[in-house]
């Protein structure tokens, strides 16, 4: 199976180029592949190239346990979806552990997004997951591998770590730290921007890295990367096939297609059933317009988004 990093940078490869050919059934689509279960949306780090910094301050809510049963009947479709638990921080959940042997008794395969914080904490119920994605800041790097190694015996472990200004250097050692680590990859994640941001950085050291276990999210060629960051018009296309093999549960069950700024909702979990949002109306307008009109402002500089 797909593991969620090569899913994700599906439409930017040459299968991605094939499957485009979904977006040709009027807005429908099959079923998801994964879910994004944001399972609360409070986080105790404010780090500052985070793009949900960027998200408007809303009540901090977590998804109520008592609702995960019918949320669980209602997304049964022909095959069940991958779910990637995310947040905030998921671990700040109140009923962490519960949400997790909740999926694994029902058989889900289970991804997570972690700032690494409370891993410790729950050590020993996180066998459950296929693959847990920590979130570097660069400074915790030494925490991180020692993480890293105790996780090991039981999941992948991926370390997410964002391309900026301020990290670069830290980059480079850590890069060459990485040979003799217990880490399954890093994913270098290009930083998201929109049209008015100014960003300066070193391409060529971008260039040099040469690593499998060393991959770039999104999919951009090294070649396009100095265009990615200071060409507005790259790519000329404007595409997004997320829409259709994804969605996003809030947590009050609302279901997303993405995470935008003031996103668009689509339907609730609680009161439908999933093959009833996914080719609902709303969902199929939603796709639509990106058939018709293109992607939106916000959607420039995605990391989900097609560019090629």
């Amino acid at each position: 199976m797909l593991d969620l990093i090569t899913l994700e940078n599906l439409p930017n490869t040459f299968l991605g180029k094939i499957t485009n050919s979904i977006r040709y059934f009027n807005g429908y689509s099959t079923q998801p592949f994964f879910i994004s279960f944001i399972i609360i949306n409070r986080c105790n780090l404010n780090c500052n190239f985070c793009y949900q910094k960027n998200y408007p301050k809303t009540k901090q809510i977590e998804l109520d346990i008592r609702d995960l049963e019918k949320i669980h009947k209602n997304i049964n479709y022909f095959f069940k979806p991958n779910i990637h638990i995310f947040g905030g921080e998921p671990m700040l959940h109140s009923r962490f552990l519960d949400i997790v042997n909740f999926f694994e008794m029902n058989n889900y395969r289970l991804y997570m997004t972690t700032n690494g914080t409370k891993i410790d904490e729950f050590m020993d119920s996180l066998k459950q997951f296929k693959e847990i994605n920590i979130s570097l800041n660069s400074d915790n790097w030494e925490e991180v591998v020692e993480i890293a190694g105790k996780l090991k015996k039981q999941s992948k472990v991926r370390i997410n770590l964002t391309y900026t200004l301020h990290s670069i250097d830290k980059i480079n050692k850590i890069i060459k730290k990485f040979k003799n680590t217990k880490i399954d990859s890093i994913i270098l994640l290009h930083l998201m921007f929109n049209k008015e941001n100014e960003i300066e950085l070193d391409y060529k050291m971008l260039s040099h890295i040469n690593n499998s276990r060393i991959r770039f999210f999104p999919h951009i060629r090294k070649s396009d990367i100095k265009d990615y960051y200071t060409n507005l018009n790259f790519p000329k296309q404007e595409k997004c096939l997320r829409p259709w093999f994804a969605c996003v549960l809030l947590p009050d069950c609302n279901i997303i297609p993405c995470e935008q700024p003031n996103p668009h909702v689509v339907g609730n979990l609680k009161k439908q059933k999933l093959s009833e949002i996914w080719n609902g109306k709303e969902f199929r307008e939603f796709r639509g317009n990106i058939q018709k009109n293109g992607i939106g402002e916000s959607c420039f500089r995605c990391c989900h988004r097609q560019y090629y």
